[in-house]
């Protein structure tokens, strides 16, 4: 009978502390009021621009390179078809390389259209003046 007794401690003092374990654990520190967005970013090392900018200029910077890598591959293509000295098997591997060269141009350019039309009709829609 004693060690029911001693289990039904347990027991209730193990529920006890799982039920107020939660409580324990929301407490937090509340911000400091003269605390400026600049001090948070110089102490986190993180910067103070919009998460849109950012996700805009890393859309942008992704869309200039693979426009770059495109404009090379349509180079080799053309250099490929220039020294192929009349061979027909070496002018049609630099036909399919300037095909899709040419291809992966126009997705890039497709690409950088619709994100340019979604930015302004975000900025219509949200009646924002600013420039991304």
């Amino acid at each position: 009978m004693n060690t029911l007794r001693i289990k039904k401690v347990a027991l209730y003092g193990a529920t006890a502390f799982l039920m107020f374990m939660p409580m324990m654990a929301a407490a937090e520190l509340q911000p400091d009021p003269n605390t400026s967005l600049q001090s948070i970013a110089s102490d986190t090392g993180l910067g103070t621009e919009s998460p849109i900018k950012v996700i805009l200029s890393v859309v942008r910077f992704a869309l200039g390179l693979l426009g770059l890598i495109s404009v090379i591959i349509i180079l080799l293509g053309g250099f490929r078809w220039m020294t192929a000295a009349g061979n027909d098997e070496n002018i049609k591997k630099a036909k399919k390389i300037l095909f899709a060269g040419l291809t992966g141009m126009v997705i890039v350019l497709v690409g950088l259209g619709v994100v340019q039309y979604v930015i302004s009709t975000l900025k219509t829609a949200t009646n924002t003046t600013t420039t991304f």
